[in-house]
């Protein structure tokens, strides 16, 4: 049997659609450079939404090396799975949010993935999640890799928030990744700079801006070891809540 007609009969293709059909926006936060703080963006846009805005969905769609859980503060060990009619994603205690990660079946080991094993995983984590929310942030894997265009594939309500620090090297990754969405016509939030010491940061940032014509929405500040807050959601929205405002009112109001 050919793989286009196996493509056919996979019963996921039609589910996943109306599984994502029911939000109202679904926001990929996207970096195409690892360590510019993607994770901890994504989970305090999260947050963020879910106290300004309502009930919240939070999925790490990176299926080789999840983290999104450990930013959250979860002993992954501990996290039992609720079925019902599917599966039904994590309230995260004393917040607003329900999360889903590949993590909770993996208990914390890395998957050496590719191709069409990664397709799969993205697939059923898909088809099988059962959310109640109405906006979606999507933590992806860095890059520009089969999680993004297996997702991007199912919804035409994604659109992308850019994630750089003021680092040469990640501004012209930025840019690669902006002119490529731009190319293939997809709606671009804006760009968040992360990481930023102190005013020329930001101006670094909104050169980018002007050349590709694309908003730099907020500059986050660098905190010293902010891994050990990690699961302090009360402490993080407080560091962040203010720079976050722009952002959260970008999305919800398109």
């Amino acid at each position: 049997m050919s793989s286009l007609a196996k493509e056919h009969e996979d019963p996921r293709l039609s589910i996943i659609p109306r599984r994502l059909s029911r939000f109202k926006q679904v926001v990929i936060v996207l970096s195409p450079k690892g360590g510019v703080g993607k994770t901890t963006v994504s989970v305090l846009l999260a947050l963020a939404i879910s106290k300004w805005y309502g009930k919240t969905a939070l999925l790490d769609l990176d299926v080789t090396n999840p983290t999104t859980h450990i930013v959250l503060g979860l002993n992954i060990e501990e996290v039992g799975i609720e079925e019902d009619k599917g599966i039904l994603p994590m309230k995260i205690p004393g917040e607003n949010i329900e999360f889903m990660t590949i993590a909770f079946f993996t208990k914390n080991k890395l998957l050496p993935l590719r191709g069409i094993d990664i397709v799969n995983i993205v697939r059923e984590l898909l088809s099988v999640t059962r959310w109640d929310s109405d906006i979606l942030v999507v933590d992806s894997p860095p890059g520009f890799s089969d999680e993004i265009l297996e997702f991007s594939k199912f919804t035409r309500k994604a659109k992308y928030l850019i994630i750089s620090t003021p680092d040469p090297l990640a501004i012209s990754s930025a840019q690669r990744v902006v002119e490529l969405l731009q190319s293939e016509k997809q709606f671009i939030i804006g760009i968040v700079g992360n990481m930023c010491r102190e005013d020329r940061d930001l101006m670094y940032l909104q050169k980018l801006s002007s050349f590709i014509g694309i908003e730099v929405l907020t500059c986050l500040p660098w905190v010293n070891e902010i891994h050990k807050h990690y699961g302090n959601y009360s402490y993080l929205f407080n560091l962040f809540g203010g720079n976050l405002l722009p952002i959260v009112n970008r999305i919800v109001s398109e």
